[in-house]
């Protein structure tokens, strides 16, 4: 797999990732590689069925809370930034509403990775920008303080 990588050979690394999880369905590691290669060539909803999958098997896994915590970051991002190109009021509320439950999702998973390493700062400053974002003063004040800030 990881020579498949080297090469840029994806798609035969995830025919190779997909054969190992059949093969080894407890490792919780294969889908977590799976989701990074998916989340990596810009598949984001493989991606997250694959960490997703992953944390059915290790639920406190850091790395895969982590990532798909960045990945709804991201595509909360993603719906912000279009929504902040419309003119229309209630086409602005939509998308501006839909970016609200992608980084509130975002917020559930990041938590779980904070969790399992509570002082990770990577972490700890996602949250910081979430919790201002959905006007969570209690936490961000809690992680505030967690980071020295």
């Amino acid at each position: 797999m990881n020579l498949n990588l080297a090469n840029g050979d994806n798609q035969k690394a995830i025919e190779n990732l997909n054969s190992a999880i059949k093969l080894d369905p407890k490792n919780y590691y294969l889908p977590y590689t799976l989701g990074a290669v998916l989340d990596g060539l810009g598949k984001p909803k493989e991606a997250e069925t694959a960490y997703k999958n992953a944390l059915i098997i290790k639920p406190d896994y850091f790395d895969a809370n982590y990532n798909l915590g960045a990945l709804y970051f991201n595509q909360g991002v993603e719906l912000n930034n279009v929504a902040l190109q419309l003119s229309d009021d209630k086409a602005f509320a939509a998308k501006m509403k839909e970016a609200d439950i992608l980084f509130k999702k975002s917020i559930t998973s990041l938590e779980k990775a904070e969790h399992a390493k509570p002082k990770d700062v990577d972490t700890l400053n996602s949250l910081l920008i979430l919790y201002q974002r959905v006007e969570d003063n209690i936490n961000y004040q809690r992680v505030s303080k967690k980071l020295g800030k």
